[in-house]
């Protein structure tokens, strides 16, 4: 077997630490995080209209009313969600699961951490040009991930569209936009 490259070694490295990170946090809690953040999301898009509406005396200027009312929402569900996320840990905990929650919890961290890496493999090579990518070669790793990326791009292009709120300003994101 070939020595592992340096950047074997980062990607191994960033794994690592994100099934570090979620052993000692646990699954409940990951799961929790993660949700919260979506939900944060989701409540801010929902919301930030309304919010938006009653900084009308605050903020003049419609755009910046938007953000700050997006931004308070996401701020605000955020907090809420991560404070249920705190007593539902210590429901785990009190209930003698920590072992299970955290063994489960690194499985977690791996999935979290090749996601990660995919996606940061992903915008390295659609942003660094061909000639500048020498930096890959050697790799032990990369052709693997490189094959899970063909994967996902042959097997996931054919989601439906993601329509985004006008607000965004985005539009609509679509794997056949480049």
């Amino acid at each position: 077997m070939d020595a592992l490259h340096w950047l074997d070694w980062v990607i191994i490295g960033v794994v690592a630490l994100s099934m570090l990170a979620s052993l000692w946090r646990g699954f409940v809690k990951e799961a929790l995080s993660l949700a919260a953040w979506v939900l944060a999301f989701m409540a801010a898009t929902a919301f930030s209209d309304a919010v938006a509406l009653n900084l009308q005396g605050v903020i003049s200027n419609d755009t910046a009313r938007l953000v700050a009312g997006w931004i308070l929402v996401f701020i605000a569900a955020l907090v809420l969600v991560t404070l249920v996320n705190g007593a539902i840990g210590k429901l785990v905990r009190a209930a003698g699961l920590s072992g299970i929650d955290r063994l489960l919890g690194m499985a977690f961290g791996f999935t979290r951490g090749l996601v990660v890496v995919l996606a940061i493999l992903y915008v390295l090579q659609a942003l660094v040009p061909v000639q500048q990518q020498s930096f890959m070669q050697g790799s032990l790793l990369v052709p693997q991930l490189n094959s899970v990326l063909a994967w996902i791009d042959a097997n996931i292009a054919d989601l439906p569209a993601i329509q985004l709120p006008e607000q965004i300003g985005l539009g609509q994101l679509n794997s056949t936009q480049s």
